[in-house]
């Protein structure tokens, strides 16, 4: 069987490319492509493996692996298709977020590499990356820690510190590369492809026309707005239940379709400046090892386009705005109603032995009838 292993990164269109895969599934099939996720909760359907491997759960992902042979090969596919940028990364993300950069951060995550390299051992193996600029990968993320449930709450100095080996893209590569081999790596650049979708088809699975009546170029995370970033990091402060930090992340999100967008870099300049020099190097072996170039992979830095204004902080008024907006929204009968209906669950869940799984099932309903209903909204 054919593997193609989507690795990510995080915020390269990932998101997008797995919810077209998600509901193109029998275009997929048409061109000998499985795209299974029956066992995952989201379009990625290899977001958890990277979770499992540093756990150790290797049975489950065995399993996991089997039956997705076994379903390509009852619907006689020869290519299996895994995405989850879970997998890049995966000892600074679990079992969690910052928990390891020191002298063992390489060791661990070569070894997590080699124990999938083994479970596919008999299988041919390609491992697709997208990559962009160091710095504005680390904006993004940091975006996406701050508002994510329970999420992060320091400044994004802060949070550079704990994320320093994921911006060593290089090193990373080369583990991958040694287990699986240089000639397994399909290494792009995100900034280059103008649109992720058709960019991915084409170079993983050499597809080159997409469904007629397919949209390939919806985004879907869109930059924050940075009054809205700074508020939910003051949210991240107060504690609260794992289903009320899912609503306050949703309240924000809801809000900020209303935001204006605006042009306020979360680096300053000269952080900029600091942390592309301090990864030139090895961006520069990057480019010579996978891209068969000399010159750097990413768009030079341009200091006048990207010198902005300070962001000036989040006033008074714009907070108060803000937080009457979400108030409303977390006092909202439905709101108020789906919390108790989701703790209720999770008791449920915790509680009895058949609660997971069953709870698990009625997640994966509910997120296809909404997939069913994006589609129907999009083509």
């Amino acid at each position: 069987m054919k593997f193609i292993l989507h690795i990510g990164t995080h915020k390269t269109g990932t998101s997008s490319i797995q919810n077209f895969c998600a509901r193109n599934q029998a275009f997929l099939k048409a061109n000998g492509v499985s795209y299974d996720f029956d066992e995952a909760l989201s379009a990625g359907n290899a977001n958890f493996l990277g979770a499992y491997l540093v756990k150790g759960r290797h049975r489950e992902i065995q399993r996991f692996i089997q039956r997705g042979i076994e379903k390509a090969n009852r619907a006689r596919l020869d290519r299996i298709l895994l995405s989850g940028e879970s997998l890049f990364g995966m000892t600074t993300s679990f079992p969690e977020f910052g928990a390891m950069n020191n002298g063992t951060y390489w060791d661990s995550e070569r070894r997590h590499i080699e124990d999938l390299r083994q479970m596919l051992s008999n299988h041919d193996v390609t491992v697709v990356c997208y990559l962009r600029r160091q710095d504005r990968f680390l904006e993004s993320l940091y975006s996406q820690m701050v508002m994510s449930e329970g999420g992060f709450a320091g400044p994004i100095d802060e949070f550079a510190g704990r994320a320093t080996c994921m911006l060593d893209y290089y090193r990373h590569l080369e583990a991958w590369a040694d287990c699986f081999g240089d000639a397994a790596l399909r290494v792009r650049v995100f900034e280059r492809a103008k649109n992720t979708v058709p960019d991915f088809m084409k170079c993983a699975l050499w597809i080159t026309q997409l469904p007629a009546m397919s949209r390939s170029d919806i985004r879907v995370n869109t930059r924050v707005a940075r009054d809205l970033l700074e508020f939910k990091r003051e949210v991240n402060t107060v504690e609260m239940g794992r289903v009320e930090c899912f609503f306050a992340t949703k309240a924000l999100t809801e809000i900020g379709a209303s935001f204006s967008q605006d042009n306020y870099d979360i680096l300053t300049l000269e952080r900029r400046k600091a942390l592309l020099e301090n990864v030139d190097a090895s961006n520069s072996a990057l480019a010579r090892r996978w891209m068969g170039a000399s010159e750097a992979p990413f768009p030079a830095l341009n200091s006048q386009a990207e010198d902005r204004f300070a962001y000036p902080g989040l006033t008074h008024e714009r907070r108060e705005l803000i937080r009457s907006q979400f108030d409303r929204f977390m006092a909202r009968p439905s709101t108020r109603f789906e919390i108790r209906t989701r703790n209720l669950l999770r008791a449920f869940e915790g509680r009895f032995p058949v609660g997971k799984p069953l709870v698990d099932a009625i997640r994966r309903l509910a997120y296809r009838r909404q997939l069913v209903r994006e589609s129907r909204a999009q083509n």
